[in-house]
């Protein structure tokens, strides 16, 4: 009992003498100051979750023992804004490799990123960007397959593309931080000037570019400032900025809605959505970069 009770004594004398030796060496760093400023001790290794509600993980460091360490590992994590409105948590885990390089010393690399998530994901690809010091990307793995992600299944994101061509670039030293994003089909999306030639007028679908048949206001389900018999056609004939670039888009990306051949980025619904909205506050610069961001894509049709 006495040894037992002298052994227990010694560990946690021990165990306090390399807190307060932490706390002396890496001040801000240390075990000590985190318990004070968060009341609790950070992880001690990955993986580590990411989340929508907060995108960015800050001030989370894991220290890294090999080599000559400790260092510091994934200060910070990011959703992209695409992953962050598809999914509402991630977990992340990391492959750590200790590799000889050509000049005889080892390197512990980063090799590959591990993807999971709880949620079913309608994307046909994941992709995982690492990040040095200066926030540059020095490194890139992804994942291609048959949509959809099926939740909990573990993806592992091999690092392929590196800065330089530097394969030892992904040393643990190197990695500040990590984002994760979805890869999203190639969009499509056709100009006004294609949708207002006549030889193109048979890519129409459920609209008409006759005068009496598609009316600009009744379309969008707004009052606007052009004639009574004012048509899509003449929407996308006129010139010049404000309403009249508005009206431009505003048709164009209506069109690209219909045509099954154009993977366009909005519904028909989100596209009248936008237009009133520009009516609603008078905003009319707004909805049509939005639009045109989108119809300058490359277009399918010919």
């Amino acid at each position: 009992m006495r040894l037992s009770f002298l052994f227990l004594i010694t560990v946690i004398s021990a165990y306090s003498l390399g807190l307060i030796a932490d706390a002396l060496a890496n001040t801000e760093n240390s075990k000590v100051y985190s318990l004070t400023k968060t009341g609790k001790f950070g992880s001690n290794w990955l993986p580590f979750n990411l989340d929508k509600e907060i995108l960015k993980v800050n001030s989370f460091k894991q220290t890294f023992p090999f080599g000559g360490g400790p260092y510091y590992f994934m200060e910070t994590a990011y959703l992209s804004e695409e992953a962050a409105n598809v999914f509402e948590h991630a977990k992340i885990d990391f492959t750590i490799s200790t590799d000889q390089k050509p000049d005889g010393t080892f390197s512990n690399r980063v090799t590959e990123c591990i993807f999971e998530t709880d949620v079913d994901v309608n994307t046909e690809c994941v992709v995982c960007l690492l990040r040095d010091w200066s926030g540059t990307n020095i490194a890139k793995g992804e994942q291609f397959f048959e949509p959809p992600y099926l939740a909990n299944t573990r993806l592992p994101l091999v690092m392929t593309e590196f800065l330089n061509d530097d394969e030892y670039i992904i040393d643990v030293r190197n990695v500040k931080s990590v984002e994760i994003g979805i890869c999203k089909e190639q969009n499509g999306g056709c100009t006004p000037g294609f949708w207002k030639q006549p030889q193109h007028f048979d890519s129409w679908v459920n609209f008409s570019p006759t005068p009496a048949e598609s009316l600009y206001d009744d379309t969008f389900v707004i009052t606007s400032n052009f004639d009574n018999d004012f048509t899509l056609h003449d929407a996308l004939s006129q010139g010049g900025g404000g309403e009249n670039a508005l009206g431009r888009h505003a048709v164009a990306a209506l069109l690209n809605t219909q045509n099954d051949d154009v993977s366009y980025s909005f519904t028909q619904t989100q596209v009248i959505e936008i237009v009133q909205d520009a009516y609603d506050t008078n905003d009319f610069e707004t909805a049509k970069n939005i639009l045109a961001g989108e119809n300058e894509q490359i277009c399918p049709l010919n």
